[in-house]
C-alpha cells in the first residue's frame, strides 16, 4: 500500500464543546498554521490533492470524539477514524529462537 502522507502541519488546536477549532488563537504565532510544502511523489498527485483535503476537512471545524479505542473526526457525512498504532499493532511476544 502507498503512503499518501508527505507534508507535515502543525499549528495551535483548541476544543470548543467536542468541535475542532485549528488553528486556535495563538499569541506566540502570527501565523497559527505550520507546514512543510514538497512535492514527494510527482507521479502521484492524488497524494497531494489528499493532503489537501484533510486540511480543508481540520479547518473545517469537524467534532471528535472518542468512541472505544478511537478517535473519530466527523463533517458532515464525512468520519475519519484514528486508532493508535500500539492498538493497531500491537507489541508481539519475543520467539526463542536457541537450538533445542
Amino acid at each position: 500500500m502507498d503512503a499518501a502522507r508527505c507534508n507535515d502541519m502543525e499549528g495551535p488546536a483548541g476544543l470548543t464543546g467536542s468541535q475542532l477549532v485549528w488553528p486556535a488563537h495563538s499569541l506566540f504565532a502570527r501565523s497559527n498554521i505550520l507546514s512543510t510544502v514538497m512535492l514527494c511523489n510527482p507521479d502521484k498527485p492524488e497524494y497531494m490533492a489528499q493532503e489537501h483535503w484533510v486540511y480543508d476537512l481540520l479547518r473545517a471545524h469537524p467534532t471528535i470524539e472518542v468512541r472505544g479505542d478511537e478517535l473519530v473526526i466527523t463533517k458532515g457525512t464525512t468520519e475519519i477514524h484514528l486508532l493508535d498504532s500500539k492498538i493497531a499493532n500491537p507489541d508481539r511476544p519475543l520467539v526463542d529462537l536457541r537450538a533445542p
